[in-house]
């Protein structure tokens, strides 16, 4: 009997530690999670006074009830002159930093409607925006906003690879066009 009484104690003694090491870890969580609510709600109330301060960022939220096409955004991006251009699934928009202006995909040579769901974009140094459509590629003058249809394809990926050339994939072939964009190579994989 000895022996099992001071299995018991020794049994009660672990429990009363476990126990005191449970409190302690619920207590330990209530502290740290006071203390990132209260360090959350100082570094808000600083960074709103700070950004109307010291002309930090505020960050906005922008709907198809502020003029985008479509709530779903796919593509992003910002040319020399601050327009910053964005692709949605019903099409392209430029914001100046206070309205967007839909841009209408028209062919310039063949007077079509073009896909108006942006995939990708990619603008390249000579001010064209080269956009991936579902069915074709193309390009938008940020300066005249006249649009030119590429190729016509199911294309995957697009992409710059220096000196104005620009690199298209399909699903079988790489095709490689100039700053002119002209086909210089195509390559069946």
């Amino acid at each position: 009997m000895p022996f099992a009484a001071a299995y018991s104690s020794i049994y009660s003694f672990l429990l009363l530690c476990c126990s005191f090491q449970y409190i302690y870890l619920l207590l330990y969580q209530v502290f740290l999670h006071r203390l990132f609510l209260y360090l959350f709600l100082f570094s808000t109330s600083i960074a709103s006074t700070a950004s109307d301060k010291f002309g930090w960022p505020v960050f906005s939220t922008y709907t198809s009830a502020n003029g985008l096409p479509s709530n779903n955004v796919q593509a992003i991006t910002r040319d020399s002159r601050g327009f910053l251009w964005v692709g949605t699934a019903s099409g392209l928009c430029r914001y100046n930093g206070r309205r967007f202006d839909k841009i209408t995909l028209k062919d310039e040579s063949t007077g079509w409607l073009a896909e108006q769901d942006i995939r990708k974009m990619h603008l390249d140094s000579s001010y064209n925006l080269w956009l991936l459509l579902p069915n074709e590629i193309g390009v938008v003058h940020t300066q005249t906003l006249k649009y030119h249809q590429i190729k016509k394809g199911v294309f995957t990926a697009f992409g710059a690879i220096g000196s104005g050339a620009f690199v298209v994939c399909s699903r079988d072939s790489l095709y490689v066009f100039d700053g002119q964009r002209r086909l210089k190579t195509a390559q069946a994989y």
